[in-house]
């Protein structure tokens, strides 16, 4: 009778990747910044009444997802007259992309990309505006 060793193999364990999540957001601009702090009689201790202090700070980044919304730009010009002569003088300013329209070139780009890359009709588009409201 032939007696059968039991082999045993270490289970492999990988290494996780360091600064992962900082490279994924690096492209991202932070816009907003929540804080998490002790207030009132939450920042001393209950045992001897002293008063905590701050020994270091967790950050913890995450990735938030804001559908597409509507900003209005205002565009104000000013008009100027010559005090003596009375004429008249405006800057110059960039031209709409449709004349007499209120979209602006990232609208109409927006709406193309919708149409023509992701194949979504306009009333659908015109749908899913509506409940940006």
């Amino acid at each position: 009778m032939q007696i059968e060793e039991e082999i045993v193999i270490p289970s492999h364990k990988r290494k996780k990747r360091t600064g992962k999540k900082e490279e994924d957001l690096s492209n991202f601009e932070v816009t907003e910044t929540i804080e998490y702090k002790l207030t009132g009689e939450d920042r001393y201790c209950p045992d001897c009444g002293t008063k905590y202090k701050v020994v270091t700070k967790e950050v913890v980044k995450r990735l938030k997802f804001i559908p597409s919304t509507f900003e209005v730009v205002e565009e104000v010009t000013y008009v100027y007259s010559c005090p003596k002569c009375g004429a008249m003088i405006r800057p110059e300013k960039e031209f709409p992309l449709i004349k007499g329209s209120i979209a602006t070139p990232s609208l109409v780009a927006g709406i193309m990309n919708a149409k023509y890359v992701n194949g979504m009709p306009l009333a659908r588009q015109e749908r899913e505006f509506a409940r940006y409201d």
